[in-house]
């Protein structure tokens, strides 16, 4: 689960798939939605006070970065050879780090979609 800064909207994930997004009253703002093929690990909103995206992880190798306003989806992050167990947004950037069993971390750019550098044997 994430909340956002202001504190506004939760995020909730699953074993299933799904992701959830909750009012600060923890009413659904959205139906629940299956995202991933498999369980989702993480996700992180964008930064800012009110942030317009997230992404989410999960062990079907993928993330995905999301328009929070509408919850459909902008981009599959793929290149990782196993489960992306983490995900973070740079709190000022626009960088996304994701985590992977595969041993490796990759940085991403969020409004190209594109992988931009790739750490290496990190266990």
């Amino acid at each position: 689960m994430r909340w956002s800064k202001d504190s506004n909207i939760l995020l909730s994930a699953s074993d299933e798939g799904v992701i959830k997004i909750w009012s600060s009253s923890l009413r659904p703002l959205c139906d629940p939605v299956l995202v991933h093929e498999e369980a989702v690990r993480e996700v992180s909103l964008s930064p800012g006070d009110t942030p317009s995206k997230f992404v989410s992880c999960s062990d079907d190798k993928t993330a995905i970065i999301w328009d929070l306003d509408h919850f459909t989806y902008e981009c599959i992050l793929k290149g990782h050879g196993w489960n992306v167990n983490s995900c973070d947004w740079h709190p000022y950037m626009a960088l996304i780090a994701t985590g992977s069993r595969d041993s490796k971390i990759k940085l991403w750019d969020p409004r190209e979609g594109r992988e931009t550098y790739t750490i290496h044997n990190h266990k």
